[in-house]
């Protein structure tokens, strides 16, 4: 169901390189030319005009840019080269890509002297490490301060591969050329909004397998399982949702339209008697929505028995609670004894996360999914820091026996082994309730039976959702009411052509 390309740490590229150098006789020179090539076709392509400006560092980063410098001089463009530590230090592959270009007598400059061109950034590759220092610093300021615009060489020089922290005074990219795999670099923010254009280019690795595939992947395209045609209703999936509370009613309405409309069979709404008689919310008339009898403005410990019996007599394939539920004393016993009583999987929403506190790890057969953003991140799983880590997240819930949705500009979920990033975000989904029609399309999808990818294919689908409003241009104006609704448009393209949206 999911096309993912993987995420490599550096030494992690670099002993795949290792490999294919030492058991299929593979020289880095290939590599180094493939990556040269490919960078002189985008600069033919993208900029056909103008002198190329590339700068130099002493690696294989250099390596890179002077085998695009001799690509690009048989183009018959005009190339000019600026060694940042002069040309004395190449060795291994650099000095042969060196030796090669050493004929052609192309010109060695101080710095940019044209207004017409564009300037390739070979300084630094995966393996910097920093902080900066001079004569770097004074150089990326001259990148900078040019009108040209930048194309940055794997990473934009400055960056450390396997962070998503900003360096200052690192090198800032119009466009960066990724050789091979994604670094985290790549796809994480805050690095990422200094990738420019992000173009992943393939240069001959061979396709890590078996123990040498990363655990981070990132995922490209999606498709849906295939839906049996002598299914029913109850094939796809009868769909619990159990939240709102004065003033919030329209929360679990919202993730229960999301649900229909990402293919479950039934969706069940039980939300507090007076919360719904007090605002009669719209909601589609296949939506079963019920107001819990006696219930007040909240939910509290009384009302579990009713939701277990209705979990029991309905046959009940999944529940997604907290959306709108407010921060009463008295949620946490209600929702704890829907989770300690109950075996069916569970998707834990906003408010919902509060039940964690009093967390019991949950047997390995049950699939629970969360769905913290940021603040609820660091409020309910003690997260210190400003940004979260991948890794941390990841052994979060290995800990807690759980997967984790996180959403963000960057959302990322892991199921306590594997990461699934998905690295383009969409300011169309920046609205209230977008996180309820998430819950909602998890939800569908674990009632639908999809299994151990549910959570990384919902938060895609929910992802394409926001790119399809963009495209619309509807990024201002539009609602979670339209996120929830257009499930249906984004699913259908999904089938229609393989998932490539």
């Amino acid at each position: 169901m999911l096309k993912t390309i993987s995420v490599m740490r550096a030494e992690e590229l670099k002993q795949l390189e290792r490999k294919m150098k030492t058991q299929f006789a593979l020289p880095e020179t290939a590599l180094m030319e493939c990556a040269g090539l490919q960078s002189a076709l985008f600069i033919e392509k993208h900029y056909p005009n103008g002198e190329v400006f590339i700068f130099l560092g002493k690696g294989g980063n250099a390596g890179d840019g002077l085998s695009a410098a001799r690509h690009l001089y048989a183009l018959g463009r005009v190339v000019k080269l600026i060694y940042l530590e002069g040309d004395a230090l190449f060795k291994d592959a650099s000095l042969v890509m060196y030796e090669s270009i050493k004929a052609l007598n192309v010109p060695r400059v101080s710095g940019v002297d044209a207004k017409k061109g564009v300037i390739i950034d070979a300084v630094f590759g995966s393996g910097f490490r920093g902080p900066l220092s001079e004569p770097y610093l004074s150089f990326f300021k001259q990148m900078k301060g040019s009108s040209l615009d930048v194309i940055s060489l794997d990473v934009p020089s400055g960056f450390e591969a396997d962070s998503a922290q900003i360096i200052e005074g690192a090198v800032q990219a119009t466009h960066t050329l990724a050789f091979g795999y994604y670094r985290l670099c790549h796809v994480l923010q805050p690095a990422l909004s200094s990738m420019g254009r992000l173009h992943r280019m393939a240069i001959g690795h061979f396709a890590p397998s078996g123990a040498d595939l990363p655990k981070i992947q990132v995922v490209e395209k999606a498709t849906l399982p295939e839906r049996k045609e002598s299914g029913y209703k109850n094939t796809f999936g009868h769909v619990l949702i159990v939240g709102g509370s004065n003033g919030m009613i329209g929360a679990p309405i919202l993730a229960g339209i999301a649900a229909l409309r990402s293919g479950a069979g039934l969706v069940s709404v039980i939300v507090p008697e007076l919360a719904l008689r007090s605002s009669r919310p719209e909601h589609p008339p296949e939506l079963m929505v019920l107001g819990l009898p006696g219930s007040q403005w909240n939910f509290g410990p009384e009302d579990a028995s009713f939701v277990l019996d209705y979990i029991q007599k309905r046959n009940i394939d999944c529940m997604a609670f907290g959306m709108g539920l407010g921060r009463s004393g008295q949620t946490r016993p209600f929702l704890s004894a829907l989770v300690d009583q109950t075996d069916i999987p569970l998707v834990i929403d906003t408010d919902g996360l509060a039940v964690l506190e009093m967390w019991k790890k949950p047997p390995q057969s049950r699939r629970i999914i969360t769905t913290p953003h940021p603040g609820e991140y660091k409020t309910y799983f003690q997260n210190e820091g400003q940004s979260v880590d991948v890794a941390a997240l990841v052994q979060k819930a290995k800990n807690l026996g759980i997967q984790i949705a996180f959403k963000s500009t960057t959302p990322i979920v892991t199921d306590g082994d594997r990461a699934w990033i998905i690295p383009t975000s969409y300011s169309s989904l920046a609205k209230a309730g977008s996180g309820d029609t998430l819950s909602g399309i998890l939800a569908s999808f674990l009632g639908q039976g999809f299994g151990d990818l549910t959570a990384p294919l919902a938060v895609w689908v929910h992802n394409q959702i926001g790119r399809e409003l963009n495209r619309r241009g509807d990024a201002y104006v539009c609602t979670a009411s339209d996120i929830a609704h257009l499930c249906h448009d984004v699913l259908k393209s999904m089938r229609e052509i393989g998932g490539d949206l």
